[in-house]
């Protein structure tokens, strides 16, 4: 592994305000791979030295102080990361590696030549050269890709944080925020909702799907978005009505595409409420005692996954963007003592 790392710090107006910044490239090869071996050969694996993965990015933090009084102040401080983690080259004759997949539904999470780290790769949505998804005539199904496309990337875009924390006399509240933004996530949860007809999503057509058969019409159902090919190569919309049963069943099975969200979230990751007692009321042998309560993964401020918490994965290793029946963050409450004698 080589690296370059070039950074300063600064501090004006008597520390109450200051900047720390880092710049870092960092190149690791020949890494450790698991690589998948032909069953004649007794083995189901061998062990290999290769790859090349460049890790680059910035770092910023800024520490402010915009109010200082006798009894009262304010501190605020803002983080920010943007880290481009890209798969360089890796061994031989090959383009990608899997990371983790959810062989059942054809997903992967790979690392793969060109891209960022955490590929989500999957079959996708056949679409003409306008974007429109293509729906079979026949069936008034959606047509799929034949080999697996990228789908998102379970890196994120950047980080960041804000800290803040109010003090008056001898009380103080801090808050902690944590922002992500930019990674792609495949719920599995949500697809399990569409599959078995528990998302709001697939009400549509339902009824009148229910009523054409009971009427023994074709008039009534799902309608999929998307165009049918004409026999002279143009295209006009869909109008094929199909029960919104098989048309999830079927979709859920064959592509990841409706269930990859963007992963970006606000977070109040911490509340903190102190009182610090005054040292004439400690006696000779206590120097200092503060009493806090403290409040942990408090609430979603902001997020784009559906049901789910979005600090909730499947497989939080290295391959983060797989996400199956997760439960929350846990919410927690407490006292905090701190003494000094």
């Amino acid at each position: 592994t080589g690296s370059v790392e070039l950074g300063f710090e600064l501090r004006f107006l008597k520390n109450r305000i200051g900047l720390d910044f880092t710049y870092y490239n960092q190149h690791s090869k020949d890494q450790i791979l698991r690589m998948n071996t032909s069953y004649a050969s007794s083995y189901n694996y061998q062990l290999i030295n290769a790859g090349d993965i460049e890790n680059k990015g910035v770092e910023i933090v800024l520490n402010t102080r915009p109010i200082e009084l006798k009894d009262f102040s304010w501190d605020l401080n803002l983080n920010f990361a943007k880290n481009s983690n890209k798969v360089k080259e890796l061994a031989n004759g090959i383009d990608e590696f899997e990371l983790a997949s959810a062989r059942w539904l054809g997903v992967k999470v790979v690392a793969k030549v060109g891209e960022n780290y955490g590929c989500i790769m999957g079959k996708d949505f056949l679409r003409n050269e306008n974007g429109d998804i293509i729906i079979d005539g026949t069936s008034g199904l959606p047509k799929m890709t034949d080999d697996l496309k990228v789908l998102g990337n379970a890196s994120w875009d950047w980080t960041g944080g804000i800290t803040t924390n109010l003090r008056y006399k001898n009380f103080s509240l801090g808050a902690i925020f944590d922002v992500k933004v930019g990674a792609d996530l495949y719920s599995m949860s949500a697809r399990s909702a569409y599959a078995t007809g528990k998302h709001k999503d697939t009400l549509e057509g339902r009824d009148a799907w229910y009523q054409s058969e009971e009427k023994r019409l074709e008039a009534g159902g799902y309608v999929a978005k998307g165009v049918i090919q004409q026999d002279d190569g143009t295209y006009k919309p869909n109008d094929i009505y199909v029960d919104p049963q098989v048309y999830w069943a079927y979709v859920s099975t064959q592509t990841a595409r409706p269930f990859i969200y963007d992963n970006s979230y606000v977070k109040l990751r911490e509340l903190t409420l102190s009182y610090v007692f005054p040292r004439k009321l400690l006696g000779k042998s206590l120097n200092a005692l503060t009493l806090s309560f403290v409040a942990r993964n408090l609430f979603n401020i902001y997020k784009n996954v559906p049901n789910i918490d979005p600090d909730s994965n499947y497989n939080n290793g290295t391959g983060m963007g797989l996400e199956f029946g997760s439960l929350p963050s846990r919410r927690s409450f407490g006292l905090n003592v701190n003494l000094k004698f």
